[in-house]
């Protein structure tokens, strides 16, 4: 997301709970969720405030486009291993398991 688009998020936000959005926060939110795409950023804070009454927070975003793109994950990887207990999978920076994808090490 570029910092217009982390604006629009907290637009949306202010239009729930009408919090102030300055220059400086757009430029720390962007820091922390500029990764994360911005149809995911908005389906993460309709999903927030559809359950929650708490303020959202950056955190917020960032753990639901990672339960998102892990929930995506087991289609993608091939039966756990022996090794891999189930919730105990070895994941690398990418969200697939070292051992699920077959390889020996963090940089193959």
């Amino acid at each position: 997301m570029n910092r217009q688009e982390v604006a629009q998020v907290l637009t949306l936000a202010s239009l729930i709970d009408n919090r102030s959005i300055t220059d400086e926060a757009c430029r720390m939110w962007h820091d922390v969720i500029g990764h994360v795409d911005y149809d995911v950023a908005v389906e993460a804070l309709r999903a927030h405030y559809t359950e929650s009454t708490a303020w959202l927070l950056p955190a917020h975003i960032t753990g639901y486009a990672r339960a998102e793109r892990l929930n995506a994950l087991p289609s993608t990887m091939s039966a756990a291993r022996p090794e891999c207990a189930p919730d105990a999978h070895r994941r690398l920076p990418d969200g697939t398991c070292l051992l699920c994808t077959h390889r020996n090490r963090l940089d193959d």
